[in-house]
């Protein structure tokens, strides 16, 4: 039940083109196939696509292809599946012509619940964008995220949100934020919780363009009746402000506060 066949073609007169296509079965359920295709007179163009599968359910496939004529462009595209639930897939492209932009996109997944997931965008032109998204989970009930996103053109902007949560009741988030183009602005924030009652979140906020203001707010709970609060406030240009307020409680009834204002 073994075959084999290969098919090739050559032609020119300058404008060369060549193929190649490849075919391989057996009687034990494998197959693999490879197809190559080049074209040329000087718009270059070259595509590779690759499949093989096997009686077990594994499977791979493999996809380029790329292009020029100084107009870049290559895309990569590669597949790969098992018969006991792993998959994975990986996606590449990347084209310019001097406004370049590049982006790339993995997904993993198991039997076993576990996924991973990654995205990648980058184009520029001189108004540069970078954006990364990364997501994982497992059975178990773990979950982790993260957002990045940059932008400029001069007018910079950042920011970046990372959560992560877990199946006993642990949360964690982080949120940054920074821009500017001159009238800077930075602000995080961050929260704790867990299933044992306990919560802490910090919020922190610094605006300028030579009006300076700054604040900040913390606060912890706790299942037991125990809470802190932190608030710090500062504004200036030239008519300073200062406050800063304290305030403690627990479950026993008693309670201490202080406020600072200048």
């Amino acid at each position: 039940g073994f075959s084999y066949s290969k098919t090739v073609l050559i032609t020119t007169a300058r404008g060369f083109s060549y193929s190649n296509t490849v075919l391989i079965t057996t009687a034990r359920g494998f197959s693999y196939s490879k197809t190559v295709l080049i074209t040329t007179a000087r718009g270059f163009s070259y595509s590779n696509t690759v499949l093989i599968t096997t009686a077990r359910g594994f499977s791979y496939s493999k996809t380029v292809l790329i292009t020029t004529a100084r107009g870049f462009s290559y895309s990569k595209t590669v597949l790969i599946t098992t018969a006991r639930g792993f998959s994975y897939s990986n996606t590449v492209l990347i084209t310019t012509a001097r406004g370049f932009s590049y982006s790339k996109t993995v997904l993993i997944t198991t039997a076993r619940g576990f996924s991973y997931s990654k995205t990648v965008l980058i184009t520029t032109a001189r108004g540069f964008s970078y954006s990364n998204t990364v997501l994982i989970t497992t059975a178990r009930g773990f979950s982790y995220s993260n957002t990045v996103l940059i932008t400029t053109a001069r007018g910079f902007s950042y920011s970046n949100t990372v959560l992560i949560t877990t199946a006993r009741g642990f949360s964690y988030s982080n949120t940054v934020l920074i821009t500017t183009a001159r009238g800077f602005s930075y602000s995080n924030t961050v929260l704790i919780t867990t299933a044992r009652g306990f919560s802490y979140s910090k919020t922190v906020l610094i605006t300028t363009a030579r009006g300076f203001s700054y604040s900040k707010t913390v606060l912890i709970t706790t299942a037991r009746g125990f809470s802190y609060s932190n608030t710090v406030l500062i504004t200036t240009a030239r008519g300073f402000s200062y406050s800063n307020t304290v305030l403690i409680t627990t479950a026993r009834g008693f309670s201490y506060s202080n406020r600072t204002t200048i």
